[in-house]
């Protein structure tokens, strides 16, 4: 049986020749141009290994910082760790400011570089959604009108969504499939006050608990709403049960990384056309009250839907 020093030293020599592989994996990255620490950081990314493909691009700028592309993919795949990745790492204001730094480094160096702009949009959609679960009106439409300012809702784009929400009946539900949609139209609504009366509901977003409870009951934030069924004890039923406080949560205490129940399919009741109750997780409940028509729009997402752009 090993001695206690001779457990330490083999402990020891383990972490030696830990540090020592870190070490050579790190030197070799090191020694690759920056078209080679990019592929690497494209298969890390693939891999679903959004650190070590964000610190691959990361020593691709050092070594070329006239890299436009390569600043493109360092604020993509940061923004990528902070909304869609699993786990989510969350929103903060620092990494959010940080995206944003990392995407208009690249516009500046190829101004035609588009897909920057598509995602400094989409930085700007998720900073709305931000204030909003605060509860600062005020700062959504800031985050907004900033967007527009900086290029990520471009004068196409908004006039796309204007003949997309032109186009829905009064008091519709219209669901978005990707950022470039929802924020544009954001923008119309909380800005220029364009078509008020119609919900605008990015399909993704319909994971968090706090933007489905926000749909229910905050016409301060969202005027139009949607008639969802779901109790607020329901939605209260989606945040952690530790450290629960009595009564029941308010918006910014529910955390946005924490997503509805899985599987749940959005239903609902009355048709295709004219829809009076959503629910969650398959159940249907038709209530009085008046008609909503319900629209989808889905232009792809990914290099599909920045096509476009540039």
């Amino acid at each position: 049986m090993p001695t206690s020093a001779c457990l330490e030293t083999v402990h020891e020599t383990g972490g030696c020749r830990g540090r020592i592989r870190a070490l050579l994996a790190g030197r070799r990255s090191a020694d690759l141009g920056p078209a080679h620490l990019k592929e690497q950081a494209h298969g890390a990314f693939e891999a679903e290994d959004y650190p070590r493909a964000i610190a691959l691009l990361r020593q691709a700028v050092q070594q070329d910082s006239a890299d436009a592309e390569a600043w493109y993919y360092l604020g993509y795949y940061t923004h990528y760790l902070c909304y869609d990745s699993v786990p989510l790492t969350g929103y903060s204001d620092h990494s959010s400011d940080e995206v944003l730094a990392l995407l208009e480094r690249a516009v500046a160096l190829d101004p035609k570089l588009g897909n920057a702009c598509y995602f400094i949009g989409a930085e700007y959609g998720g900073r709305f959604l931000n204030q909003m679960q605060r509860g600062n009106l005020k700062g959504m439409v800031a985050e907004l009108k900033a967007g527009k300012a900086r290029g990520g809702f471009p004068d196409w784009l908004v006039e796309y969504n204007r003949n997309m929400l032109r186009s829905c009946d009064d008091n519709a539900i219209l669901f978005t499939g990707g950022d470039a949609e929802a924020g544009s139209a954001w923008y119309l609504q909380y800005v220029e006050g364009f078509r008020r009366d119609v919900t605008v509901i990015p399909v993704a977003v319909l994971r968090w608990p706090w933007y489905v409870l926000a749909l229910k009951e905050k016409r301060d934030l969202i005027p139009a709403g949607a008639p969802i069924s779901w109790s607020r004890i329901r939605f209260w039923r989606c945040t952690p049960t530790s450290g629960r406080p009595s009564g029941y949560p308010s918006l910014s205490r529910m955390p946005s990384e924490r997503r509805m129940p899985s599987p749940t399919a959005w239903t609902m009741s009355s048709g295709c056309s004219n829809r009076t109750s959503m629910t969650a997780a398959g159940r249907t409940s038709a209530r009085s009250g008046p008609s909503w028509p319900t629209y989808s729009s889905r232009t792809g997402g990914g290099d599909r839907c920045t096509a476009r752009w540039g």
